[in-house]
């Protein structure tokens, strides 16, 4: 099991690019009456299609996973240098400033304090769902798993750990919010503020660098 959360590390590391999750996460907490509470179920709503991708797929591939865990290699080669590919183009399209919904806050982030509950729940459902780089990373996972050859409980185990990895950086602002309300405050306001100005520029570098790093790594796989 170690050497299979070993092998997923790239993986969870690209999934932490959520700055727009974020973003909402923190309108969220700004709003110190009900804040909390929507923060805590659009993360649910979140890992809630996590989960179920991680069911549907996993049904899907592994009984396809072949036998000899090497044949896999070749499959999981071709995810990261497509997940690569993926990532240089969209950091290409915000630098070129070609048209793309997910490259700007969606519209609705900008009226994060009147959802309601169910609104925040639906909303983190979707989120995994229209965006596009996710789905590779989630495939990724499901994929490197699938051809691990792990008994069942340890996979649904593997890839819970996976999923929690992958929301730590939407889950240690609620955590602040819970342990330390009053220094939260100020931080949320100022970290929110700050990810909207800088949103960009982050995005780019963060493309940029898990782009080269998932094409070498995808590269290297068919070569080695």
């Amino acid at each position: 099991m170690g050497s299979t959360i070993i092998e997923l590390t790239p993986l969870i590391l690209g999934s932490l690019i959520a700055v727009f999750e974020i973003i909402i996460i923190l309108l969220f907490l700004k709003d110190q009456h009900n804040g909390l509470g929507k923060a805590v179920i659009f993360l649910l709503g979140i890992a809630t299609t996590r989960i179920l991708q991680g069911i549907i797929f996993g049904l899907v591939l592994t009984p396809g996973a072949s036998t000899d865990t090497a044949n896999g290699k070749p499959v999981i080669s071709m995810l990261l240098l497509v997940l690569g590919i993926l990532l240089l183009n969209k950091a290409y399209k915000i630098i070129k400033k070609n048209p793309d919904p997910e490259d700007n806050p969606p519209k609705w982030i900008t009226t994060v304090d009147s959802a309601t509950p169910a609104k925040a729940f639906t909303l983190g459902m979707q989120i995994p769902l229209i965006n596009t780089k996710m789905w590779v990373f989630t495939l990724g996972a499901i994929s490197t798993i699938a051809y691990a050859q792990l008994p069942l409980p340890t996979s649904i185990l593997v890839y819970l750990i996976f999923t929690a990895l992958v929301l730590t950086l939407l889950i240690l602002p609620i955590l602040l919010r819970i342990l330390l309300p009053k220094q939260a405050k100020s931080i949320v306001e100022l970290t929110s503020t700050w990810l909207i100005e800088h949103s960009r520029t982050i995005l780019i570098v963060v493309l940029l660098i898990f782009g080269v790093y998932f094409s070498y790594q995808g590269i290297s796989g068919f070569l080695m």
